[in-house]
């Protein structure tokens, strides 16, 4: 009987060291649990301070100060696939890690405007942060990104799809006829060959200069005005895309060689080489 007694007495004794381990548990893991709200609520709020700090731009603020004239610096830190496919006029690519590697080459005293496809904590932590501690105080970010600035249709600067409707309204053709005789008839002509230099120096249209799609943009003010502009690469593939961004780019007089220079010389026309 006896020693019944004292088997129950070790059963009930383990049994509340195991109730006793598992109340423990329980209030540990409670203590763990309030811990990581307390530290979600503090990383929330970390966020929520540096929105407020972050100095943004309206879209429409920023086009009015770009048709100013005022000297601002577009930097968007968008994948280069993105930036590729469009981007505002005038803007550069660069990742947010070699601006944060580069932080120390940019002017403290110059205009930095930001732009991401929308308001994203990158943006706004690097103009909370990387760029405010070290004092260069004039950067903002573009409020709603690139979304919100095509939402109002302001002008974007695109890469040229072939199977968009939109772009393909863009372009004017010419064939290679109608080019050789606007040619022989000495019309004002302007005739770009949007290839690489390599091509460009081995043959070409007579007369044409050499300005590779790549390029375009930036040496856009070498198209004056009052010229007829004709683009042409070995297919009117690269010429497309280089017609659609001299429409976004405000330069209306100009047309794609629909047959490209592969048919030029198909039909003996002039080359130079």
């Amino acid at each position: 009987m006896k020693q019944q007694k004292n088997e129950f007495k070790i059963v009930f004794i383990s049994f509340g060291v195991i109730a006793l381990v598992v109340v423990l548990m329980f209030i540990k893991s409670n203590l763990k649990q309030q811990d990581l709200e307390e530290k979600n609520i503090l990383e929330t709020q970390e966020v929520v301070d540096k929105m407020k700090d972050a100095k943004s731009i309206t879209a429409e603020n920023l086009l009015q100060r770009i048709n100013s004239e005022e000297k601002i610096n577009l930097i968007d830190i968008r994948s280069s696939n993105e930036f590729k496919k469009e981007h505002l006029l005038d803007s550069i690519n660069i990742s947010i890690d070699v601006i944060k590697e580069n932080i120390d080459k940019f002017e403290k005293n110059e205009t930095y405007i930001l732009i991401d496809n929308s308001d994203s904590l990158e943006v706004m932590n690097l103009v909370s942060s990387d760029f405010k501690e070290k004092n260069i105080v004039n950067t903002y970010y573009l409020k709603g990104g690139l979304s919100k600035w095509k939402e109002n249709f302001y002008p974007t600067i695109s890469e040229g799809d072939p199977n968009s409707m939109v772009d393909q309204s863009k372009i004017k053709y010419i064939n290679t006829d109608e080019l050789k005789s606007l040619m022989e008839n000495k019309k004002n002509l302007l005739i770009i060959d949007v290839r690489g230099k390599e091509s460009y120096n081995t043959e070409k249209i007579p007369g044409s200069v050499n300005i590779p799609l790549d390029e375009l943009e930036r040496r856009v003010k070498e198209i004056t005005i009052g010229k007829k502009v004709i683009l042409y690469d070995d297919d009117s593939f690269t010429a497309f895309k280089a017609g659609v961004r001299l429409f976004d780019l405000g330069k209306f007089n100009v047309f794609t060689l629909s047959e490209g220079f592969i048919k030029w010389k198909e039909k003996n026309y002039p080359i130079e080489k």
